[in-house]
């Protein structure tokens, strides 16, 4: 059997991933405090990575209060204002030493669920289709956008769930 043999159902993205989109914390109340909680903003959001460098920050005493938008390793983000730019789409994932970290509004976090693999939603993300879908949806003037039901309107093919019976020399020949 090949992956060629496999019909993976084409699914809409909405129906499998939790999509949150950050709190609108206020500006004026930013710090640059370096013990205080970083927050993921669309300008920390690279093509493929985060950057940290000038990251504004919140007070780490109010951390607990907004526990909503707390990161998690491996949640995959998109910046929604300006998603594409000429080096190409502005989408991480969040690893270990990104923590802790607060979501900003204008940021999109993404988990898989009901079947999708949050791994897997990485490489959806990060996909050449991916990226089609988001350019032929931008909208705005001045600051081109993607809002939460575009990014969810997605639609891709779902792999299966990996079985008790699936073995990897089983399913490629080469």
């Amino acid at each position: 059997m090949s992956l060629s043999d496999h019909k993976w159902p084409i699914v809409e993205l909405g129906d499998h991933v939790d999509l949150l989109t950050g709190f609108p914390f206020k500006s004026k109340e930013f710090t640059a405090q370096s013990t205080d909680v970083p927050l993921l903003r669309g300008d920390n959001v690279a093509q493929g990575f985060l950057r940290w460098e000038n990251a504004k920050r919140w007070d780490a005493t109010q951390y607990d209060e907004f526990e909503k938008f707390h990161l998690r390793e491996g949640d995959v983000v998109l910046a929604m204002d300006r998603p594409w730019i000429s080096t190409g789409l502005k989408y991480g994932w969040i690893t270990k030493r990104d923590l802790p970290a607060l979501l900003v509004q204008r940021v999109a976090r993404m988990r898989g669920e009901n079947g999708l693999d949050t791994d897997y939603l990485r490489y959806i993300v990060g996909s050449p289709d991916f990226t089609d879908h988001v350019l032929s949806i931008i909208t705005g003037v001045n600051v081109p956008h993607i809002s939460g039901r575009d990014i969810k309107a997605f639609k891709f093919h779902l792999p299966p769930p990996p079985g008790p019976t699936t073995h990897r020399s089983n399913s490629l020949r080469l």
